[in-house]
């Protein structure tokens, strides 16, 4: 199948004040995705010149993609059969402290947030852990509360600013770590089954949503209607909603995702969106909400491998069939090509997100500064299975899934 790209014609370049949760601190990666908006971007000095290895941590399985803040680095590894919480120095890989997981939830990953890693042991609860010295406490548990006498349990845990936002059952709340009860939860679920990690963007939560019901087409598909509903941090009031396009329903979870970057919304779906040039994974939404909506826009429905990434220069895209993919850069309502498949098949091998420091964008096992065009950096290895962790000057990357190793530019110390 041909992969479509429709794009929409909207101002692409960074501002000068961003919005809560737009962009990671330079010491700080807070999530899996940088912070809790999704944009993979970062305040952090880029490598530019050619790579060193600073130092490498092998496990036999990595569990998580790693996060630091201030100086500190936190990863989910398993050793002999167990998952265990380590810290370690990020410039030197030195290990701090170790502690036990009696079980883990790959799917939730971990957060930190002032020194407070959080993650889920089980789907029952979010344990929050704090360095001290050299030994992890366990300082936070929250196993949700009791409604009319059923469990609500938390589920995908996002934090920014102190603050944890998660769903409790079908309704999304806010907790603040250290507390028993939430600071807010939505009075009523509006929510169909289906719904992304909520991300948040300067003062609102967004959360994408689909319905395992729906209606039979003319081709004899199943569809559901992709939903996305915005939430106020404050209080957790629902602002705006809107009706987005459709979705073939599939057998099983549609693995929603929401990324909010510059003016775009960008929500993802393996249940595949039908659109007039064929079936598309990702949908653009333009991000304005007035009057309690999403005011109406044009969307960009597109099929990709890869997560999209918003630089200061533009949208950066890989289109094309596999074996004659092109990576582009869409700017001044044009796409510029990148890199070709055709000529530097390592280029198009990894599956990760891109991570955008700027105008220079990390893909994995290679960078580019989309300025120039130039190829900054390769890594010797092209099996990178986490988005790349950007830090001052360093950058972090599993390999493998096996192995979580440290980068800085060639003699640099």
């Amino acid at each position: 199948m041909r992969r479509v790209l429709l794009l929409l014609l909207v101002p692409l370049g960074a501002t000068a004040a961003e919005p809560d949760a737009a962009v990671a601190e330079a010491a700080r990666w807070v999530e899996a995705r940088g912070c809790a908006s999704g944009s993979y971007r970062s305040r952090a000095a880029p490598v530019v010149t050619e790579v060193e290895e600073a130092w490498t941590l092998k496990a036999d399985a990595i569990g998580s993609a790693p996060v630091h803040w201030d100086g500190r680095a936190y990863v989910v590894v398993r050793r002999d059969g167990d998952w265990r919480l380590l810290g370690l120095d990020l410039r030197t890989g030195e290990e701090l402290a170790s502690i036990g997981l009696k079980n883990f939830v790959i799917e939730a990953g971990i957060f930190v947030w002032d020194n407070m890693v959080l993650l889920q042991p089980t789907e029952k609860q979010i344990n929050g852990y704090v360095l001290e010295g050299r030994r992890f406490r366990l300082k936070w548990i929250f196993r949700g509360r009791r409604v009319y006498g059923a469990w609500q349990h938390p589920s995908s845990p996002v934090v920014h600013d102190n603050e944890v936002y998660c769903f409790l059952g079908d309704h999304l709340a806010r907790l603040r770590p250290g507390s028993n009860f939430p600071s807010w939860r939505t009075d009523r679920s509006e929510m169909q089954k289906w719904r992304s990690r909520p991300s948040v963007h300067g003062p609102h939560v967004f959360v994408a949503t689909l319905g395992e019901r729906g209606w039979w087409s003319t081709q004899g598909n199943l569809i559901s209607t992709l939903q996305l509903e915005v939430y106020r941090r404050s209080d957790g009031a629902r602002v705006a909603a809107r009706e987005i396009c459709q979705a073939a329903v599939g057998g099983s979870n549609p693995d929603l995702t929401v990324t909010v970057s510059g003016d775009l919304v960008c929500i993802g779906s393996s249940w595949p969106l039908p659109s007039t040039a064929g079936w598309a994974s990702h949908v653009m939404v333009p991000k304005a909400i007035a009057d309690r909506e999403l005011r109406e826009g044009e969307l960009g429905l597109s099929s990709y491998n890869r997560l999209p990434a918003l630089s200061r220069l533009g949208l950066v895209v890989v289109s094309g069939d596999p074996g004659d993919q092109v990576w582009k850069l869409y700017r001044d309502h044009r796409l510029w090509p990148l890199a070709y498949e055709k000529e530097q098949p390592d280029l198009f091998v990894d599956r990760v997100p891109p991570t955008v420091l700027g105008d220079v964008l990390y893909f994995g096992s290679w960078a580019m500064d989309l300025e120039t065009r130039e190829i900054l950096w390769r890594l010797p290895f092209t099996d990178v299975t986490q988005p790349v962790v950007p830090a001052d000057g360093l950058f972090l990357a599993v390999e493998g899934g096996r192995a979580l190793r440290a980068f800085r530019g060639r003699g640099r110390r």
